[in-house]
């Protein structure tokens, strides 16, 4: 029974966190779809910072193991980063963003380790997607004009972008499948 609650718990606050907002709910809010009092979430997580860390980290853990499902499924660089690409665009399809997206464009205003729990999400995905890139330059598939590093810090910059801006559109799909192709185009040989 504790595990559901604290999955339920969970469960609730990342989509309200990807949906409205860190800042924008409270634990009024998950009691009330949950179904337990505000003191019942207290328990298990004391304080809002305690469930943004845990949100957070749990939200790593899933990134990280959507990523080795990626590297066992091909050894393409430029097929590897379209499935990222495929990551974002699910996330779109449920009204939401990602987790560490949100966040990102809250954070000056996030307790210091819900803040570290997301430049650890970042520094994670910038090294995947540099060491992707990096493969790419080496086979001729992506231009090497840059770093791997600041190619990655760019693509994944362009891709929140886009999907904070596609949001925003009536047809968030088609906006997303019209741009996404970009997102490829700028990684490669010119």
């Amino acid at each position: 029974m504790r595990l559901n609650k604290s999955y339920s718990i969970l469960e609730v606050g990342q989509r309200l966190t990807q949906t409205r907002g860190y800042n924008a709910f409270s634990y009024a809010d998950i009691s009330e779809q949950v179904k337990i009092r505000k003191a019942s979430i207290h328990y298990y997580f004391p304080s809002k910072a305690d469930l943004g860390r845990k949100l957070v980290m749990r939200y790593r853990r899933e990134m990280r193991r959507q990523l080795q499902a990626i590297e066992q499924a091909t050894a393409s660089p430029w097929e590897r980063l379209s499935q990222v690409l495929q990551l974002y665009r699910q996330g779109l399809t449920a009204d939401g963003l990602c987790l560490c997206t949100v966040l990102s464009a809250e954070f000056l205003t996030l307790p210091d380790a819900v803040q570290s729990q997301v430049r650890e999400f970042y520094s994670e995905l910038e090294s995947w997607v540099g060491q992707v890139i990096s493969a790419g330059q080496a086979t001729g598939c992506f231009r090497a004009d840059s770093s791997p590093e600041m190619m990655a810090q760019s693509w994944l910059a362009s891709l929140q972008g886009t999907q904070m801006r596609c949001r925003l559109a009536a047809d968030r799909i088609g906006q997303w499948d019209a741009i996404a192709p970009y997102l490829l185009g700028q990684l490669t040989a010119a």
